[in-house]
């Protein structure tokens, strides 16, 4: 189910706007960090008082955003701390704060973080660091993507390309060409497609020239999903703006068999394995 990443975008979405701040401390740069002594450190963890506050509150919504919220600053100071920390709270409250701290953590340790995520089988938080690494230092989040164990690549595939389109989309397209596997270049296809269709349709348009048959079918196919149900646009899912996916598939000249397809059949997802 595409649920499963449209949750892991607006989590990006989100965290990567509230990055633009931890990006520009002047901070000293940060000792180098692996997954064992990231959880070596979350054993006995010093964790501050903010989000031990936060923590005591009653359950419900607002304790979850106070406890996001100060897990957010301490992932400013500490990130793998606090990624460690944040991954072994109780499941239901993994998923949300963890979710927030992988993305944080990816921007500035981005394969540490993702080997992290791996040992601790918490699979949702791969889109939200993959898509921070991607958009920070694409070729090793790409090529950690690719080295991924087989039942992990599709949705690391689909993050790292999604971060690198959209800080360069042309060369992210030019990448997605290299992918060796139909399903290993269509996740990356997916992730490519999505993103550059929503801020250049020509651009988009002319890269699909390129591509293979199935694959200039898929990206179409993702474009005009993408268009239908309008995500993170403002509008009710489901409003369509056809002159504009119209003009689309005119550009890239698909058959009449192709453009029915396209029209009536949802692209596939690229979603972690089930926990």
């Amino acid at each position: 189910m595409r649920s499963v990443i449209l949750y892991g975008l607006s989590v990006a979405a989100v965290g990567l706007a509230t990055l633009a701040s931890v990006s520009g401390a002047e901070d000293a740069p940060a000792a180098p960090v692996t997954p064992q002594n990231a959880t070596a450190a979350a054993a006995a963890p010093s964790v501050p008082a903010d989000v031990e506050k936060a923590m005591q509150q009653p359950e419900g919504a607002e304790r979850t955003k106070a406890i996001v919220a100060s897990a957010q600053e301490w992932a400013k100071k500490e990130p793998m701390a606090a990624l460690a920390w944040s991954l072994k709270l109780p499941p239901a409250l993994a998923r949300n704060v963890a979710g927030w701290v992988a993305g944080a953590c990816g921007r500035t340790h981005g394969k540490e973080t993702a080997d992290l995520v791996v040992q601790n089988k918490a699979y949702y938080a791969l889109h939200g660091t993959l898509v921070s690494w991607g958009l920070v230092d694409h070729t090793p989040a790409c090529e950690w993507a690719l080295a991924a164990p087989k039942e992990l690549r599709p949705v690391s595939i689909f993050s790292a390309a999604d971060g690198f389109c959209r800080k360069d989309p042309a060369a992210a397209g030019e990448w997605v060409l290299t992918v060796p596997g139909d399903d290993d270049r269509a996740a990356a296809v997916d992730g490519v497609a999505m993103m550059w269709f929503r801020s250049n349709v020509p651009g988009i348009s002319a890269w699909i020239k390129k591509l293979k048959p199935a694959d200039a079918k898929l990206a179409a196919k993702i474009g005009v999903w993408d268009a239908t149900n309008n995500r993170f646009r403002g509008k009710n899912r489901g409003e369509k703006d056809d002159a504009a996916i119209k003009a689309f598939l005119d550009e890239v000249a698909f058959s009449d068999a192709d453009r029915e397809e396209i029209m009536k059949t949802p692209p596939p997802s690229f979603d972690p394995p089930k926990q």
